[in-house]
């Protein structure tokens, strides 16, 4: 399993900052990966909610599994290739600060991958998280990344 997380610092309050993070359908605005996303269930962010994007060549396709307004989301995408997303936004001092963590999953016998997985992650991962920052009118606090085997 490939693991990429980036908290973005933000003046905007809590509620705004989540509002406009947790629209899955507004993910090409900040995310450069992500060329066409649009909601294909539901109205607006929500549990259940579904929604489909498009990386390059391939495409994704959401749920969302766990939702908190304000606080947290959860989305999730199966097929060959699983992802679980994870947003969760916090009051600070002057602002908020955005945590999103992205857990990529490649099934059994693909697991040998998880390296190359790790690399393209980060790699991804970082250009959204600057972009995360840039639409917040934030800065980048923190960065972690590892390479999980899940046995």
């Amino acid at each position: 399993m490939a693991v990429f997380t980036a908290t973005v610092f933000s003046s905007l309050p809590p509620g705004p900052a989540f509002a406009y993070v947790t629209d899955v359908s507004r993910f090409d605005e900040w995310d450069p990966g992500i060329k066409g996303a649009e909601q294909t269930s539901g109205v607006g962010p929500g549990l259940g909610a579904e929604y489909a994007l498009k990386y390059g060549f391939f495409g994704l396709d959401y749920t969302i599994v766990d939702y908190e307004p304000v606080v947290h989301m959860r989305m999730t995408s199966g097929g060959l290739l699983t992802s679980i997303d994870t947003i969760d936004v916090a009051e600070a001092d002057t602002g908020c600060t955005v945590t999103y963590t992205a857990e990529v999953r490649l099934p059994g016998p693909l697991r040998f991958l998880d390296p190359l997985l790790q690399r393209m992650l980060d790699r991804n991962g970082n250009k959204a998280a600057d972009g995360l920052a840039v639409a917040l009118d934030g800065m980048r606090v923190y960065e972690h990344h590892e390479n999980i085997d899940s046995a």
